[in-house]
C-alpha cells in the first residue's frame, strides 16, 4: 500500500528507467533477517581496488536503485542498494538501504542497519556518523521525520 501510494506521485518512467527497474526485479529479494548479509560482506574496498567488472556492476546497480527510488519503487531501490553493498561494502549504500526501508515502513530493519553501521565507525565519515545516530534516535522515538 505504501509503495502504491508512492508510485502514484512518482514521475513517469522512461525507457531507461524501465530497464533499470527490470534489472532490479531480476535480483533476488533481500532476506527478512539482514544480519547474516551485513556480517558476511567483505570490508569496504576503494574504487581503485574493485575490478572493472565489479565496479561496472556496482555503478549499474546504484544508478538503477536511484531511478527506482525516484519512481517510488522503494522495495526495488533497497534491493539494488543492498546488492551493490554486497559487491563493494560501501557504508553509504547501507545508509541508502536504511532510508528505503524507512520509506517502506520497515523501521525495525532500518534501525538494525543503522545500528550495525555504528559498529563500523571507521567506514563512516563524521557526517555519516551524525546522520546514522540521528536516524536511530528518530526511529527509537517513532518520529515521522525519520521518513
Amino acid at each position: 500500500a505504501v509503495a502504491e501510494q508512492a508510485r502514484r506521485g512518482a514521475p513517469k518512467a522512461t525507457r531507461q528507467t524501465s530497464r533499470a527497474l527490470e534489472l532490479l526485479r531480476r535480483l533476488p529479494e533481500a532476506a527478512p533477517d539482514l544480519v547474516p548479509v551485513l556480517t558476511s560482506v567483505p570490508p569496504a574496498e576503494t574504487a581503485a581496488a574493485l575490478d572493472q567488472e565489479r565496479r561496472t556492476r556496482v555503478v549499474e546497480l546504484v544508478q538503477a536503485a536511484a531511478a527506482a527510488a525516484r519512481h517510488g519503487e522503494h522495495d526495488l531501490a533497497a534491493r539494488g542498494y543492498l546488492h551493490a553493498f554486497g559487491l563493494c561494502g560501501a557504508a553509504s549504500l547501507l545508509i541508502s538501504v536504511g532510508h528505503m526501508l524507512i520509506k517502506l515502513g520497515i523501521g525495525d530493519a532500518a534501525r538494525a542497519i543503522f545500528e550495525h553501521l555504528l559498529t563500523l565507525p571507521a567506514s563512516l565519515s563524521p557526517e555519516q556518523q551524525s546522520l546514522v545516530k540521528r536516524r536511530i534516535a528518530q526511529l527509537k522515538a517513532g518520529e515521522p521525520a525519520a521518513k
